[in-house]
This record gives C-alpha cells, structure tokens and sequence, in this order.
C-alpha cells in the first residue's frame, strides 16, 4: 500500500481509495492462482509468496505504466516514479529469487533451501527500512 499510495500522490488528483484497489489486486489473484495450482503445490505457503512476489513485479510495471499514461506528470516525477519502482521491484524480485530456490532445493541440498530463507533477509531490510529512505533520497529537487 505504501508504494501506490506515495505513486498516487504524484497525480493532480490523488486517491487513496485508487491505492487501496491497487493494493487489493495481487492479494486476491495471488490466492486464486494459489487455489488453482495442482497439489501438492497448494498445499505450501512459500508457493503463495512467490506466486504473490511475481505477480507484484508485474503489476508494478502495469501501475507505472498506466499512471504515466493516463496522468500528465513532469519529467522529473516520471524518472522519481521509475527509481522507486526500480526498487520495489529489485525487492520484490529478490524474494521470489529466495522462494525459488526454497521450493525448488532438492531434498538432497538442503542447505540451497537454508539459502533461500537466508536470502530473505536482504529484501526484508529493503521492504521495512529502504523504501522510505529511497523515496526520501531519489525526490528531485523541484518537489522539495
């Protein structure tokens, strides 16, 4: 929700309400998709992240794409809207790089398993203490 509601906020006319709709949609496909997959599949947590993880970095693309063309925003609010989905996605990557190799680790290595929890880590710290701060350092100055 953070990063549709600060994309929105670009816009003449920002929406919350817009923000949550945006929000709301990999959630639920994410969980349909999950339900539709064969067992077992749908049976495992980590398949729902990563199907979620990868629906989001489409979804990111779609948003961008869509407030670009349907608002007039300025030069420099189109390349901030970039370098912070350029960041949201490398996170959101990131995990569903990490959930890969947690569901595909064969039995046999289960420390390629261990590897993609620990992995984890890296865009957990960018999600909780990184977008704020990259938001906050890629303004450009004309929005100060």
């Amino acid at each position: 929700y953070r990063y549709f509601y600060w994309s929105e906020q670009l816009q003449q006319k920002p929406s919350g309400m817009r923000a949550l709709g945006w929000c709301l949609i990999v959630p639920i496909a994410s969980k349909l998709t999950h339900f539709l997959c064969p067992s077992p599949w749908n049976q495992n947590s980590q398949t729902l992240f990563f199907i979620y993880e990868v629906f989001f970095v489409l979804l990111a693309f779609l948003h961008e794409s869509r407030l670009v063309r349907s608002n007039p925003l300025t030069d420099s609010s189109r390349t901030w809207l970039r370098k912070v989905r350029q960041f949201v996605v490398c996170y959101y990557s990131l995990w569903a790089f990490a959930d890969f190799l947690v569901l595909a680790s064969p039995s046999s290595l289960p420390q390629l398993r261990d590897f993609g929890f620990f992995l984890r880590l890296i865009p957990n710290i960018l999600y909780y203490g990184g977008l704020v701060p990259w938001i906050i350092l890629k303004k450009p100055i004309s929005h100060q």
